[in-house]
């Protein structure tokens, strides 16, 4: 094994000796791991050379996505052993810097990158929920003043007028709910729900477009 390494490396760490059901489940998990990196789409039309930067985009992201978390799962399953990290969910990051020998300088710079990826996350969410609106609102599937495009900042305004409005309603509720844990696990199940009909809608509009060339 790696010098120093608490557990030995393992290529099943990467889905290599996987039993069918084990790696069902895991596929399940990566699909939503990676959602999101196709919101380059929902930009084509304000991204230069669109035809081939926008798809380039979302492709580069995939891999993009999967140096770091490669880089992630060697790092903790490295460093911690499995139930050392189980403690360490709220904070890993930040434990995986203190044991890399970063000290805690390194911890807080990596819990900062942490809070700017969230950033990065909500935005990347509000940009694929106005432009959609917007797409639709151009094209008449919803109502057209969600097609309109503000002169001062050359966005749909008022797509995001609503997101903003849906979100507050959404704290809002969510204030009404027993506790954080309760919060974060109906988020989570809403969010499944919603990747699961997104990428299966995607996969069978896909088919349809493509069903003269196969």
């Amino acid at each position: 094994g790696l010098l120093g390494a608490v557990n030995p490396f393992s290529w099943s760490w990467f889905g290599f000796h996987y039993t069918a059901g084990g790696f069902a489940g895991a596929a399940l998990v990566v699909i939503f791991f990676y959602w999101g990196w196709d919101v380059t789409a929902n930009l084509a039309e304000e991204t230069k050379d669109a035809e081939i930067n926008a798809g380039n985009g979302g492709f580069g992201s995939v891999f993009v996505t999967i140096t770091y978390y490669v880089a992630f799962t060697l790092a903790a399953l490295l460093l911690f052993t499995t139930k050392a990290a189980e403690g360490y969910s709220d904070n890993i990051v930040y434990n995986i810097a203190i044991a890399s020998g970063l000290g805690r300088t390194g911890g807080l710079f990596a819990s900062i990158a942490v809070i700017l990826s969230s950033i990065a996350t909500l935005e990347t969410t509000m940009l694929q929920f106005s432009r959609t609106l917007f797409a639709m609102g151009r094209d008449g599937s919803l109502s057209r003043t969600f097609g309109v495009v503000d002169q001062r900042t050359e966005t749909p305004v008022r797509a995001m007028y609503l997101l903003i409005g849906v979100g507050l309603v959404v704290l809002w509720v969510s204030s009404l709910m027993p506790s954080i844990n309760a919060i974060i696990t109906d988020s989570v199940n809403a969010i499944a729900i919603q990747v699961a009909y997104y990428y299966g809608l995607a996969g069978l509009v896909a088919a349809w477009m493509l069903r003269d060339i196969y």
